[in-house]
């Protein structure tokens, strides 16, 4: 509530819980460019029945293959499953990104390398590896911020061989123009 008694819109989620299950640390999320000011108060209750008219409006719709999330400025595609972590992302109507995918590269030293007399060298071998998403979960739908995470292992083409495990969260804003991407913590 701001000091002039309007209701602001708010995303809240619980972070950690004392043993007795009452809430000890709390996030909180608020529309882009918001400016909370002095003299602003959390107050416990329930989601007014309309959001006010200037909130943005986050919408995560899900298929067998993919979630979708639409933030009212972009609409983020990420896949479920396989090679492609974000298929697409449309701004306006415009495709912005295609294809978007995780790639680790490794480097292997070689044996010496023989070159003239006297001077051997070491040859260094680069392997590219393709992150394979294996599992995605929802983890917050809104109404101001999605969060996404998804899990898998990176992949060598044409090898069986999947290592390098990778577990990440996308976070996404209403209203907002970006998909941030950070590792998750267990």
């Amino acid at each position: 509530v701001d000091t002039a008694g309007n209701t602001q819109p708010l995303q809240t989620w619980t972070l950690a819980t004392w043993p007795d299950g009452s809430v000890k640390w709390s996030g909180h999320a608020v529309p882009p460019g918001t400016q909370p000011q002095a003299g602003w108060k959390l107050q416990a209750g329930r989601a007014p029945a309309a959001a006010p008219a200037a909130a943005p409006v986050l919408r995560v719709d899900e298929t067998a293959e993919t979630c979708v999330i639409d933030t009212g400025v972009i609409r983020c595609t990420i896949a479920r499953r396989g090679a492609v972590l974000i298929p697409r992302i449309e701004r306006g109507g415009v495709e912005i990104l295609r294809g978007g995918r995780l790639v680790a590269v490794s480097d292997d030293q070689g044996a010496l390398d023989a070159g003239l007399p006297g001077e051997a060298a070491l040859t260094t071998r680069h392997t590219r590896w393709h992150g394979e998403v294996e599992q995605l979960t929802i983890e917050q739908r809104g109404p101001l911020r999605a969060v996404v995470r998804v899990s898998g292992r990176h992949r060598r083409g044409g090898d069986e061989r999947a290592w390098l495990p990778f577990d990440l969260r996308l976070y996404l804003h209403a209203g907002g123009d970006a998909v941030q991407i950070g590792r998750a913590h267990v």
